[in-house]
């Protein structure tokens, strides 16, 4: 069986300008609950239409950019453990998407 929390999970940039090629410029989200640790972000490319996992964090503790992906490309913060930031520098047209923030208790599905 599976069940759905109501989570508060807001998704903003605090910036509404667009960068321009070389750019930096950052992604923020935050939530509201309180044993939920694990926060991701998925990159929706809409000129390839797939879904891609960007990075993940744990807390403060751990924060990984998924292999695939230039390192120097993306950077996650946790400022707290509600709280996290997804920056892209050197930003290109390639860069152009859709991101998501979303959050977990685990990283696994339990039945």
């Amino acid at each position: 069986n599976y069940f759905c929390l109501a989570l508060n999970i807001r998704q903003f940039r605090l910036q509404m300008n667009y960068p321009f090629n070389g750019d930096s410029t950052s992604l923020h989200c935050n939530h509201d609950q309180r044993d939920h640790d694990y926060m991701f972000w998925y990159k929706h490319s809409i000129s390839e239409n797939n879904m891609q996992l960007v990075a993940y964090s744990v807390k403060d503790l751990v924060s990984s950019i998924e292999c695939a992906l230039d390192k120097s490309t993306f950077t996650v913060l946790r400022p707290s453990g509600h709280d996290s930031i997804l920056i892209i520098n050197n930003v290109t047209k390639e860069d152009s998407a859709v991101f998501y923030c979303a959050t977990s208790q685990d990283t696994h599905q339990t039945h």
